[in-house]
C-alpha cells in the first residue's frame, strides 16, 4: 500500500496530486471490509470474525496482484 501512489501515476493517468490521496481512499473503504466481517460472522453463527476474515481478504488480494498486471 505504500507504493500505490506511485504504481498509480506510472500505470494510468493519475495525476501526482490525486494519487497522493489514493492511500486515504484505501484506508476510508477499509472500514467496509472490517464492518463485514463482523456481519458475516452474525450471520453464519458461531464462526469467529478470525475464520471469516482470511476469507473476505481474499478479493483484495487477488485485486492488488492483478493491478500490476493492468495495461491500458
Amino acid at each position: 500500500m505504500t507504493y500505490i501512489s506511485v504504481s498509480a501515476t506510472q500505470v494510468s493517468t493519475v495525476t501526482p496530486e490525486l494519487a497522493f490521496y489514493f492511500v486515504a481512499i484505501v484506508n476510508g473503504t477499509s472500514i467496509f471490509g472490517r464492518s463485514l466481517a463482523g456481519v458475516l460472522a452474525d450471520v453464519i453463527g458461531n464462526a469467529p470474525p478470525l475464520t471469516c476474515v482470511p476469507c473476505l481478504q481474499l478479493f483484495p488480494k487477488v485485486l492488488s496482484m492483478s493491478w500490476h498486471q493492468q495495461h491500458s
